[in-house]
């Protein structure tokens, strides 16, 4: 994700045009535009940051327009984290009226007509708050403006809605096929990333064929500035430093070189111990020497660099939990179970029994906004999402939980089907004793997702290992599970470590 410019077709054949040594990358350099973008005092509370973008004459085609809302989506998705940190507008300008305002209203103040859901021909005009409670993407994107006493809206002059970020677009300026002027709006809580995102969509539809013009953006309190900015940034990096972390020496020409292989325009600095770089306006990732110095190794080729040994001898061995994990697994793969991995995140309370340790505090959605204190739920989830698997089912996961306030590894297995009984866990629980090489013994527990009566703890030297039981028929149910099960779990972290 370090890499946005390459989400898109033109940024990797950008990318790919020097270092195949096709041609040197483009260089941008917006006209001025006439196109003024005012930030409203109301919106500083509630979506601060905000930056724009023209570009006119795109040539769009049906499967160009695809790729172009494609490369929208993954950054809203990743380098936006799903719209919270940054969303993106894309619009077609032709309709619009400068200046265009970013500010925020009422809920109940303003309406406008949405984009159509997928599937739908048309969206009425509607409320605010009603395309939060109705509109598809109000619904899945609500939570980002949850408790807001006002919702972001972007206005032209005419006082037509153009969005309501970081909900939906509105329809006055949906974006079709054909030659067309696109404004850019992207909005979010960092400014970095909304400006480095607006950088990135310009640059791609310039590479289109489109002209890219500054629109003067008025922010209160601050002077005015005209996005979007493409110019290249200065860096300098030493040779002296690439040689010592790269360990082999380095002329200047050929540092240059490889930079140049990356994008980056390199002259040497007279006296010949380090390199000016003109570092590209689509390299964000570039934020300290060490960065040119990663680039000048790849583009030498890592083939180049030399290897070798640590000059001082160490004898190493197998770090205690590694070799209880790996024995652990194997024993679990001998019995015929199947190794999972899911999500240390969950729901605050489980059908199971467990709490969590602890909540975030701005969660994306309620089940995935607490972390697990124990692995038993999230493998009955994986079972409940595949009962339309033929039985027996057997998993188990390796994977950290919270105890306290700290990490604790663990191991867990669950079996489902007709067979699943407290015999069998314990089968189970003493063939991985014998792969650790442990002599366990067991005492009855009342343990909260077991059965009265067909539960058990493992000790080791006396202390708790291994917890295991059958599983409560109501644990199952909430599960929509309709079989028995049977389910353990034991403690990497208490297992003691093998003698000498």
């Amino acid at each position: 994700m370090n890499r946005p410019d390459l989400f898109s077709l033109e940024g990797i054949a950008r990318a790919l045009r020097p270092f195949l040594g096709l041609g040197a990358p483009p260089s941008y350099a917006p006209r001025a535009g006439g196109l003024e973008f005012l930030v409203d005092e109301t919106v500083l509370a509630i979506r601060p940051e905000v930056s724009v973008g023209l570009v006119r004459g795109v040539a769009l085609d049906e499967a160009g327009l695809a790729r172009l809302l494609d490369t929208q989506g993954k950054l809203d998705l990743t380098y936006g984290r799903k719209r919270a940190r940054v969303s993106i507008g894309l619009h077609d300008a032709a309709p619009l009226k400068g200046p265009i305002t970013y500010k925020a209203v009422p809920p109940e103040s303003a309406s406008f007509a949405p984009l159509a859901a997928d599937g739908a021909e048309r969206s009425p005009a509607r409320s605010l708050a009603a395309i939060l409670e109705g509109h598809p993407k109000g619904r899945e994107y609500a939570h980002l403006l949850a408790g807001k006493p006002r919702y972001p809206l972007l206005v032209d002059a005419a006082g037509e809605v153009l969005s309501m970020p970081p909900i939906i677009n509105g329809r006055l300026t949906e974006l079709k096929a054909g030659r067309r002027d696109v404004f850019i709006d992207v909005t979010g809580t960092s400014r970095d990333a909304v400006t480095a995102c607006a950088r990135l969509l310009a640059m791609l539809l310039a590479d289109r064929g489109g002209a890219v013009e500054t629109v003067k953006v008025l922010r209160p309190g601050e002077p005015s500035a005209f996005e979007p900015d493409l110019s290249a940034r200065v860096h300098r990096v030493g040779l002296t430093a690439a040689a010592r972390l790269l360990g082999v020496p380095l002329r200047a020409d050929e540092a240059a070189l490889a930079l140049e292989r990356l994008g980056h325009r390199a002259s040497v600095v007279p006296g010949g111990a380090s390199l000016d770089v003109l570092v590209p306006p689509w390299r964000f990732d570039i934020l300290h020497e060490a960065d040119l110095i990663e680039d000048i190794a790849i583009g030498l080729g890592y083939s180049s660099l030399p290897s070798r040994l640590p000059r001082r001898p160490t004898l190493g061995a197998e770090h205690p939990l590694a070799s209880a994990r790996r024995r652990l697994r194997a024993a679990l793969l001998g019995l015929g179970f199947l190794e999972v991995m899911t999500l240390t995140l969950g729901a605050p309370e489980t059908p199971a029994g467990s709490r969590p340790a602890s909540t975030v505090a701005h969660p994306l959605s309620r089940e995935h906004s607490a972390l697990r204190t124990t692995l038993v739920p999230s493998l009955l989830a994986v079972l409940s999402a595949n009962t339309h698997r033929d039985l027996p089912q057997a998993l188990f996961e390796e994977g950290e939980v919270v105890d306290g306030a700290s990490n604790a590894p663990r191991v867990a297995a669950l079996y489902l089907g007709a067979e699943a009984s407290f015999t069998r866990a314990k089968g189970v629980a003493l063939a991985l004793f014998e792969g650790l090489g442990l002599a366990a013994t067991f005492e009855a527990a009342d343990l909260p997702p077991f059965i009265r009566g067909r539960a058990a703890r493992a000790l080791v030297g006396g202390r708790p290992l291994l917890t295991l039981g059958e599983l409560k028929p109501e644990t199952l149910a909430a599960y929509s599970l309709a079989h028995p099960a049977f389910a353990l779990e034991l403690d990497l972290g208490a297992v003691p470590a093998p003698a000498p």
